[in-house]
């Protein structure tokens, strides 16, 4: 297999992720990290500013004893770890592995051909790829491959799990994508319908489609028992209730070609769907649980250092490349295309009451000041996410075709959204703006999405390893299978400088802030909050191992073992 050609390196450079062919040599996604953005809202509370300056101190990971017993130096697994997870994930379904908890789980049961972390695409399934031409790229993968059920994975097995990630509905980003075609038992070859030039072209195609059997997807039921490649298996599945996984003796890949995310340090992961955080606090409270990312920040401090259960746990707080928005339905004669009514409901918006409500940090710009290419400048522009204007939002609102309809508002029922939705409900009928909030299964929403009579507002989230990839589903209208975005918007000037932002010439700040300011100057989006995660973690756990997103990969942490 060829090394990535010099046009693959030059468009992923730009990216900050290189495609790094020989197994092993994927970065870490350990360590501490910087305190999350302080660019703030100009107009943050004293409640909020000192809420920020309590959490500051129990940032940075907790130094590993080097004198003690762990995974790491005994080579054995640590017993159980019980991981409180806030929505219930519905099934296990081999696609939408992104959706809410869903990502807490599927790495460990389900695999793909390559993977990323925050720097690097590497191989997880794939020994490597070939540039055939600029349309055709060969895929080779490991001939050794084995499912939990020891079904031995070939190129067909590949084709197999493509086809029903396509039929499924959820292969997004894949408009570059011709076809997949078997060239050997363990070689496929990706035809594409251009030449990949775009930063975030590959992320989805290569890195999200996780492969299975074929003849175990045909005799089984995935839903709740999948049979799957990664180094766990499923041992039960309750939907609103657990998932519990255990640790493969048998994991197919050699101990020096495992990646950090792969491997298997705990022989029992327990998943318990909680959706209140007050039960999370409890259940750590009470020792029945190890791990939670949902204690609301004012009980952050009986786990800090000095506090109450501080002998029993430690906390880590991780800014991750997430945003959250609020976008209204731009189809039709929606209300929503007129943009007096836009501005209006984004200048009522308080920011830092609901990211408060959603235990975020307030929203300054479009995109959080986790990426290298984001620039300070854009959160000190003058415009309705920096400034809260409830007379500016009723002039809007006057001007508007407004005339007291009753709007649907969509959040998913996850606990933060809920609460955002309510303070945004809240926020408009202060200016005369009549709400109704629907919640609704995260899946439920995602379906509405491109639906025109579905919705009139909706909030959500989405990101990932680039700034550009985050904003795909808001701004690229050929993201959706129908042509359309988040909102449905047809403006054809905003995919236009979405392609200019996402090409390997174009990914600049020039570029980037021509998409951002257009977004803006139309208020087309909103976007309220990026949510660093506050862990609050048994202190068992000796080293902590997250992926780019801030989530962490438990069976990669280290674990005391004495």
């Amino acid at each position: 297999m060829k090394r990535r050609t010099k046009k693959l390196a030059a468009i992923l450079t730009i990216a900050c992720m290189t495609l790094t062919m020989l197994a092993g040599c994927g970065n870490s996604g350990s360590g501490s990290t910087d305190a999350s953005n302080d660019a703030g809202n100009s107009n943050a509370s004293a409640d909020a500013a000192a809420e920020q300056e309590t959490v500051a101190a129990v940032i940075e990971q907790v130094e590993k004893d080097e004198s003690r017993a762990t995974t790491e130096t005994t080579g054995e697994r640590f017993e159980k770890l019980v991981v409180a997870i806030n929505a219930d994930p519905q099934d296990l379904n081999p696609w939408n592995g992104n959706s809410g908890t869903k990502s807490y789980i599927y790495p460990y049961v389900y695999e793909k051909l390559f993977d990323y972390d925050a720097e690097n695409y590497y191989p997880v399934l794939a020994k490597g790829y070939e540039v055939v031409d600029d349309y055709h790229w060969d895929v080779e993968i490991y001939d050794y491959i084995y499912d939990s059920a020891g079904n031995h994975i070939t190129a067909d097995d590949v084709l197999y799990s493509y086809q029903v990630q396509i039929d499924s509905g959820y292969a997004v980003k894949f408009e570059m994508f011709e076809s997949i075609e078997k060239v050997d038992d363990y070689t496929v070859r990706f035809t594409w319908n251009k030449p990949i030039d775009g930063v975030c072209e590959l992320e989805w195609v290569l890195c999200q489609i996780v492969i299975f059997s074929q003849k175990a997807y045909e005799e089984g039921d995935f839903a709740v028992s999948p049979v799957g490649t990664g180094p766990y298996t499923v041992k039960s599945f309750t939907a609103g209730s657990s998932c519990v996984l255990e640790a493969r003796d048998d994991y197919w890949q050699t101990e020096e070609l495992t990646e950090r995310g792969h491997h298997a340090n705990v022989q029992t992961l327990e998943f318990r769907v909680i959706s209140e955080s007050a039960q999370h606090v409890i259940g750590l409270q009470s020792g029945t649980l190890d791990f939670s990312f949902n204690v609301p920040t004012e009980n952050l401090s009986d786990f800090a250092e000095g506090g109450q259960y501080s002998d029993r746990y430690n906390i880590y707080r991780a800014p991750s490349g997430q945003i959250q928005w609020l976008i209204g339905n731009m189809s039709g004669n929606s209300i929503w295309s007129d943009i007096n009514f836009r501005l209006a409901v984004y200048y009522a918006m308080n920011t830092e009451a609901i990211a408060k409500v959603a235990n975020i940090e307030a929203g300054t710009a479009l995109c959080s000041a986790k990426y290298d290419n984001y620039y300070e400048a854009w959160s000190q522009l003058d415009n309705y996410m920096t400034n809260y204007d409830v007379e500016l939002a009723a002039e809007y609102l006057e001007k508007s075709g407004y005339n007291g309809e009753t709007l649907k508002l969509l959040a998913s029922n996850e606990e933060a959204f809920k609460n955002a939705a309510t303070m945004i409900q809240s926020l408009l009928t202060g200016i005369g703006v009549n709400v109704e909030v629907e919640i609704m299964e995260e899946a439920a929403v995602s379906a509405c999405l491109t639906e025109p009579d579905a919705y009139d507002l909706t909030i959500g989230y989405c990101g990932g390893p680039t700034l550009i990839g985050t904003w795909n589903r808001l701004f690229n209208n050929a993201d959706f299978a129908d042509g359309s975005c988040i909102g449905m918007n047809a403006d054809e000037k905003v995919p236009e400088l979405y392609a200019a932002a996402n090409s390997a010439e174009g990914y600049n700040m020039e570029n980037l802030t021509a998409l951002m300011q257009y977004v803006v100057d139309n208020a087309y989006c909103y976007v309220y909050g990026y949510p660093s995660t506050s862990y609050v973690y048994n202190n068992q756990i000796a080293e902590l191992v997250t992926n780019y997103a801030a989530e962490l990969r438990f069976g990669d942490c280290v674990y005391y073992m004495d």
